[in-house]
């Protein structure tokens, strides 16, 4: 064990035993740290894998904050539980972050009172068309209606972006939207049920499982489908996503390009406003520091430990951690058109 982590734990040790104690380690107490409660999703999702890789790294490079991993499921109850006050930060996507800003739903009913401030991005989920037809060259020609598309199955976090931005695009109404598990898709796709799929890819390096499984049952079936103007301008200002060009990593008998236009999710950390800004900003210099140390904790995190991805995930109409503000400032980030950490509790 690291040295310096058997001194943290024997100044928690001793300092829990009494006046006495605490006295006779002054050198631990200078050294004191403050913890923070990280809330992520269940073990082996993206914000889990995130979130140890981020307590691992800060843990390596910090004298002066602790992370602390809590585990809860639902993205609407680690919100939930920064609003209580039993955490004090959350890892979830932007769609989540968009939603809870203006209570739709899950967040229609049991509203947010006090939205956590955005922090940085630790990477994206990352979405493409793909059909089996040969005369859909674009999202363009799927404004005739009357195609079988799979959005991906309901419950899944790439899924509602999809449907809102098919919705927006006026794409949903006219065309067949299936709603089939995803270990049914190549079934469907083999009888010619669905000829538009979206697949996903975490940060342009891995390829979903279920994608994985469609590549290799009915691969040689797929061809890319690009995003048509109209398609793309929705991608550009939905606040939850961004246009990219998706990378096709993974897929093997499917022959596709290196890249295929498309739209991404970002995630993000985000800090309670009731969190030292100097505990948010050491986190942001840590990442940017030592993303070395990262990555080698969570290889998919590749990517998203330079400065200036960290601030792809900011949604302009929303506040930024006063923390991560100053790191944005130092490190010349700072777009003027983010907020800066204020909070109007007539937004909440």
């Amino acid at each position: 064990m690291p040295r310096r982590a058997t001194r943290r734990t024997v100044c928690r040790s001793v300092a829990s035993v009494g006046s006495l104690a605490v006295a006779g380690v002054a050198g631990c107490l200078r050294r004191s740290r403050t913890r923070l409660l990280v809330g992520v999703g269940p073990a082996g999702s993206r914000s889990y894998e995130a979130g140890q890789a981020l307590a691992f790294t800060v843990d390596r490079h910090s004298d002066t904050v602790e992370i602390v991993i809590r585990e809860t499921a639902d993205p609407r109850e680690r919100l939930r539980a920064i609003d209580n006050g039993r955490i004090s930060a959350v890892g979830v996507d932007n769609t989540t972050l968009y939603r809870a800003h203006n209570d739709i739903a899950p967040f229609d009913e049991t509203t947010i009172e006090t939205v956590p401030q955005q922090g940085f991005s630790y990477g994206r989920l990352e979405q493409c068309w793909l059909t089996t037809t040969n005369g859909l060259d674009s999202t363009a020609d799927l404004q005739t209606g009357g195609w079988s598309l799979y959005p991906v199955q309901p419950g899944f976090r790439s899924r509602l972006a999809t449907e809102q931005l098919l919705r927006e695009t006026a794409l949903w109404e006219p065309n067949e939207i299936h709603h089939v598990p995803v270990e049914q898709v190549p079934a469907a796709i083999d009888a010619g049920e669905i000829e538009v799929v979206a697949v996903s890819n975490t940060n342009g390096q891995q390829l979903a499982d279920w994608c994985r499984e469609l590549d290799q049952q009915v691969g040689d079936q797929l061809r890319p489908l690009s995003v048509g103007d109209e398609f793309a301008a929705a991608t550009e200002t939905a606040p939850n996503t961004i246009p990219v060009d998706a990378d096709t990593t993974g897929f093997v008998r499917a022959s596709l390009p290196e890249t295929i236009s498309g739209w991404a999710v970002p995630s993000q950390w985000l800090f309670s406003p009731a969190v030292d800004p100097a505990v948010s900003e050491e986190i942001a210099r840590v990442v940017a520091d030592h993303g070395e140390t990262l990555v080698q904790a969570d290889p998919l995190a590749g990517g998203w430990t330079a400065s200036e991805p960290m601030g792809e995930a900011v949604i302009s109409d929303y506040p930024i951690h006063p923390g991560v503000v100053a790191f944005f400032e130092e490190r010349d980030l700072f777009d003027d058109g983010w907020q800066r950490g204020e909070h109007d509790a007539d937004s909440q």
